[in-house]
């Protein structure tokens, strides 16, 4: 489901619960100020605009930073949208 043939790929009904979050923040989470980055694979980059909408679909509307650059990330900020990290 997460590979269309050698190239990753989001499985387009996949929404993040509160394992994938706690995953995905201890792989490659990292606190900054009152943010949280939630890193993305700097490789794969069809997969950074499916994954901001699976977080804006469960209520978690993330700002995509560093799109161009080796540290692509999903900015979380808000008291709520931490919380629920």
């Amino acid at each position: 489901e997460w590979t269309r043939g050698a190239v990753k790929a989001v499985p387009p009904q996949w929404l993040p619960g509160p394992r994938e979050l706690r995953a995905w923040t201890l792989a490659s989470g990292t606190p900054e100020a009152d943010r949280y980055l939630l890193g993305l694979d700097p490789h794969a980059p069809d997969t950074h605009s499916p994954l901001a909408s699976a977080m804006m679909r469960i209520g978690i509307a993330p700002t995509l930073i560093g799109t161009r650059g080796s540290r692509p990330a999903l900015r979380i900020s808000g008291r709520r949208r931490l919380s629920r990290l």
